[in-house]
């Protein structure tokens, strides 16, 4: 059995959480029996967290509790101060009651699998040490890069979970870099594993009018360094004088009003609403180019779905996508933080849109656009877990 642990996953306390983690796990669904932690962390109250740190000012007994359970996933709670105060006590605690947990079900596990190294590998690393099994971690890079830089006292527990890992899955190229810079090489593998999405036609790339797209849940804009764009599209404006901007997403009140007053009067830039996501790959194609410039993205499964739709993008330098297009024309990397040189990427959508389109249709019929559809991830998954394991093919699903 393989065991996930993730904070990742939509479950009875937060429906709202990506879908990535569970994608990966549905991949493999069949291969090896499954069972899955959905974790999430809480804050505890001010009266709860003086008391316990008065009774164990090294590591605070803070509540851990079962939220939901089924056969396939378990949901539960922990308590533990905000700004990573108490992180490695609080994540070793965690462990010592996933493990009374699954001892209580029955369950023995051939491999745990920690989904982000900075969090869930915290817990990953106990349990194979408790069971004296292999363990598995993922690389977020949004998560991942943050947590190591806001804790360096933790770098030699995060540089031995790097090294222990049976295998370390990496959504992007850049993050597994950060960390073998960080960390040193590996012995084990390390595994590029984009993220999955549904929608991974292949469609061919077709001349557009000077339109560039953007979409994300309009809660997400400060995030998503809107702001910055919109700029950027009217700066863009100066050169390509009919370029527009289409910002999709859905969003309350206050995100559609607070979106409309950095457009201003400007002509370059309109909301359109949400598009379904079944959709998106559609309105794609009719895009020159599709654009986003987060502040912090760890794979942006959007710049794929763009890809394969036959739409060239522009995305952050060194987070998202970042190592996977090296040198090539249709994806564009720029300073977030720069709206000039975002201008500049822009425009060179509208005025290359041919060339960058070509480079693009060639890429889309070439074995390396195969890698980032859902039957090729789910291969690489299932290969580097059941390496990991030691076994050349997926076990009886029927063992335990």
């Amino acid at each position: 059995m393989i065991v996930h642990l993730s904070a990742d996953l939509p479950d009875a306390i937060d429906a709202r959480k990506s879908k990535v983690v569970a994608s990966h796990i549905a991949s493999i669904e069949g291969e090896w029996p499954q069972h899955s932690y959905s974790l999430n962390r809480m804050t505890p109250g001010a009266a709860r967290l003086v008391a316990a740190m008065a009774r164990n000012p090294i590591a605070p007994e803070l509540p851990v509790r079962k939220v939901a359970t089924g056969p396939e996933t378990t949901s539960v709670s922990y308590a533990a101060p905000p700004k990573g105060i108490y992180h490695r006590a609080m994540l070793v605690r965690l462990a010592g009651w996933v493990a009374q947990d699954m001892a209580g079900r029955g369950i023995q596990p051939q491999l745990v699998h920690g989904h982000k190294l900075t969090v869930e590998g915290i817990v990953a690393h106990e349990l194979a040490q408790r069971f004296d099994i292999p363990f598995a971690i993922s690389l977020q890079g949004n998560t991942d890069e943050r947590i190591l830089r806001a804790r360096p006292d933790l770098k030699p527990l995060f540089g031995r979970i790097w090294r222990e890992a049976a295998v370390v899955f990496a959504y992007s190229p850049w993050i597994a870099s950060l960390m073998e810079s960080t960390f040193g090489p590996r012995e084990g593998a390390t595994v590029l594993l984009p993220c999955p999405t549904p929608e991974d036609r292949i469609l061919p790339p077709r001349e557009a009018p000077p339109q560039v797209l953007t979409a994300f849940h309009l809660r997400l804009r400060k995030l998503k360094n809107i702001e910055t764009l919109v700029e950027a599209v009217k700066r863009a404006g100066k050169t390509q004088p009919e370029i527009e901007l289409q910002i999709a997403g859905g969003g309350d009140a206050e995100d559609v009003a607070a979106i409309s007053a950095m457009i201003g009067d400007s002509r370059h830039s309109r909301l359109i609403g949400p598009v379904p996501h079944s959709e998106i790959q559609d309105r794609m194609n009719g895009m020159a180019g599709f654009a986003m410039v987060s502040k912090r993205e760890s794979f942006g499964l959007v710049f794929i779905e763009a890809l394969l739709a036959g739409c060239p993008i522009v995305y952050p330098r060194n987070m998202a996508v970042d190592g996977y297009f090296d040198d090539l024309p249709f994806a564009i990397a720029v300073d977030p933080d720069d709206a000039s040189e975002i201008a500049q990427a822009l425009v060179r959508l509208v005025e290359q849109q041919a060339f960058l389109k070509d480079a693009l249709a060639q890429w889309q019929q070439s074995p390396a656009a195969q890698l980032f559809r859902r039957d090729a991830i789910a291969a690489t998954y299932r290969q580097g877990l059941a390496d990991a394991i030691g076994t050349t093919e997926a076990s009886d699903p029927s063992a335990g």
